[in-house]
């Protein structure tokens, strides 16, 4: 079960989305040895809870799913990249603030301070401010923030956004203690203990922190290191760790335990030893040993996946799609695998790190994704010139394409339409004509590059070749007059077979997809500014540089006298017209005399319908102009 459908060996087999699972073996020897993480991965509290390995070892037993949340991550750090750099913006301002509050406050109050009593408490509510300010920043950002993969339950929230409060205090009340000893003129060993604490002070916090480790945590693309390093610690833990990141990231943690809170706790525990028990100094040593405690907790307990972070859904290209394009009624079979396919002899490779997914066609055409339906088997495309194709998730259960060599070839009159592996697809094509005697139609199996027949009569079974009885029936999917209409339409498809062989290859262009082999002379798309528009009542239907394609457009409503329809030919973007009347030819124009004749594929009333239409189809050459 993967993201969206369930696959065997790498076939899709059913579409729809699904719960995604990740399974680690667990190190306890009772129970069933398999801890079920569910959606959430990456939470410290995860592994412990299952009784088997900590969530910290998840990213080393679960690389395909740190990569896809890394790469989820990246997308959307990539999409909204203005936003990354006001979140950079913001965060730098609130750190360069932190470091002037706590170095800035105290040397400032310094002449206020006394050796017992410490600062007044009105002193303080500046930097009280500004930790409110950032603790509310961090809320607001943790909630909105489209980029932040986190998902934490309160309680998990809490537990990592209170213990925060501590680490954030901590580099402002040494700095306070530092001028409290120094406060004290007549004990000479708070005297030597300021100045110690104040190198330790500037070496650890300052230089250590505040520029070194600085420097590491503004190359984070993640922003992660750079949150921790002014305390947002809830909301660095929504965020996914790339390798390079997560070293900074234990530097960071490292910086703080030895080179802040170890050195400055033992000096202001001898202070309150050796000088007095001031209680800023108390509250700056307990500070400073829970804030290592919580630094070295993190730095070994951090993953690389973001806490609550939930698998996205990813789509799954490779497999089996039915193309099937606006313009013209074509449909083609192609196989993806890893991302790149063949059609009309060409390659072609999905770029699938993309914002929008895309690929390009050999002459420069950028086709992107426009929707993925919801069971994520059928998209739709678009093109440059604003052209929609389909893709339909073929499903491999009834696929004749579990053996390459065999397919079905649809055949609609005098042509094959349709060259598939699936037979639903097949079946599909030919569902709008379900019932009716018109036009004949048949399903053909092609094994081999043969058309399937019995021995006896040359003609495909009447049962069972084509999936199931009510295929072939009179009256049904399937139509045919009598026998030889069976044979006629059997030879179509081997003609067609022995030309264009399976579907996806030896086509030179989509025109020949599902079109009769049209001369150059019959074909306007020699000349490129020449082509047919296909008018269908009051509206131009399909316009195109191929003939074949304009009558398979018109071929189901053969021999009828509804609606009225017409093809025109285009030059310079004029409907082509006689000079003396200011109507198409009614013979030539179109290709052949077969096109214009009264109850064949073109059908109308009388001249002012032929008129009439021209004039619709010129209308939409000046709007629209070429396919």
């Amino acid at each position: 079960v993967k993201g969206e459908g369930v696959l065997w060996n790498g076939k899709v087999l059913a579409c729809g989305k699904t719960q995604s699972y990740i399974q680690m073996q667990t190190e306890e020897a009772s129970g069933s040895g398999i801890a079920d993480l569910g959606d959430v991965a990456g939470d410290a509290e995860v592994g412990n809870a299952q009784g088997g390995k900590a969530a910290s070892q998840v990213d080393n037993d679960s690389t395909e799913l740190k990569e896809q949340l890394l790469g989820d991550q990246r997308r959307q750090q990539h999409k909204h990249e203005a936003w990354m750099r006001k979140r950079r913006f913001l965060l730098s301002g609130l750190f360069v603030s932190y470091v002037g509050a706590s170095v800035g406050i105290p040397i400032l109050r310094a002449g206020d301070v006394s050796c017992k009593g410490g600062f007044f408490w009105e002193d303080h509510v500046p930097f009280f401010g500004l930790f409110c300010i950032t603790k509310i920043a961090e809320l607001a950002i943790y909630a909105f923030d489209p980029t932040i993969q986190g998902d934490l339950s309160f309680l998990d929230f809490m537990m990592k956004f209170l213990p925060s409060f501590l680490g954030y205090l901590d580099g402002y009340t040494d700095a306070t203690a530092i001028s409290i000893a120094h406060s004290c003129d007549d004990s000479p060993i708070a005297q030597n203990l300021s100045i110690w604490m104040c190198g330790t002070y500037f070496a650890g916090v300052i230089v250590g922190q505040w520029i070194v480790v600085w420097h590491l945590a503004m190359k984070d693309e993640t922003h992660a290191c750079l949150m921790k390093l002014i305390h947002m610690d809830a909301l660095a833990s929504g965020i996914s760790l790339p390798d390079d990141s997560k070293q900074t990231w234990f530097i960071v943690n490292m910086a703080r335990t030895f080179g802040e809170d170890i050195p400055q706790a033992f000096q202001q525990t001898l202070f309150l030893i050796y000088v007095k028990q001031n209680y800023f100094m108390i509250v700056s040593v307990a500070v400073s040993v829970a804030s290592s405690v919580k630094a070295l907790h993190d730095a070994v307990s951090r993953a690389s996946i973001a806490a609550g972070a939930k698998v996205t859904e990813v789509m799954v290209w490779d497999g089996f799609w039915t193309v099937r394009w606006e313009t013209i009624r074509t449909e083609e079979q192609i196989e993806i695998r890893g991302g790149t396919w063949s059609l009309f002899g060409a390659e072609y490779r999905l770029d699938t790190e993309a914002e929008i997914v895309f690929f390009m066609w050999d002459d420069g055409t950028k086709q992107s994704v426009e929707r993925i339906a919801d069971d994520s088997c059928h998209v739709t495309w678009k093109t440059d010139s604003n052209e929609r194709i389909e893709w339909f998730r073929v499903e491999q259960a009834e696929n004749a394409a579990a053996d390459l060599s065999a397919y079905y070839a649809v055949v609609l009159n005098e042509q094959v339409v349709l060259r598939t592996f699936d037979l639903d697809v097949a079946k599909s094509r030919l569902q709008e004509y379900y019932g009716r005697q018109v036009p004949e139609r048949l399903i053909v199996l092609v094994e081999n590059n043969k058309v399937v027949r019995d021995g006896e009569h040359g003609l495909p079974a009447r049962y069972g070749v084509h999936g199931s009885t009510e295929m072939t029936e009179d009256g049904k999917i399937n139509f045919w007059w009598d026998g030889d209409s069976i044979k006629r339409m059997s030879d179509i498809a081997q003609v067609d077979v022995d030309a264009n062989g399976p579907p996806g290859t030896h086509r030179e262009n989509q025109a020949t997809a599902t079109t009769p082999t049209t001369t150059a002379a019959e074909n306007a798309a020699a000349d490129p500014s020449a082509y047919y528009a296909v008018v269908l009542e009051e509206e131009v239907v399909l316009r195109t540089f191929d003939l074949g394609a304009a009558k398979s457009h018109l071929q189901e409503y053969f021999g009828r006298q509804v609606p009225e329809r017409l093809i025109v030919l285009v030059e310079n973007n004029k409907v082509v017209r006689d000079g003396e009347h200011g109507l198409p030819a009614r013979y030539g124009a179109h290709g052949s005399s077969d096109m214009t004749e009264d109850g064949k594929i073109n059908f109308w009333w009388d001249a002012n319908s032929i008129k009439r239409m021209s004039d619709i189809a010129q209308v939409d050459i000046d709007t629209n102009g070429p396919p």
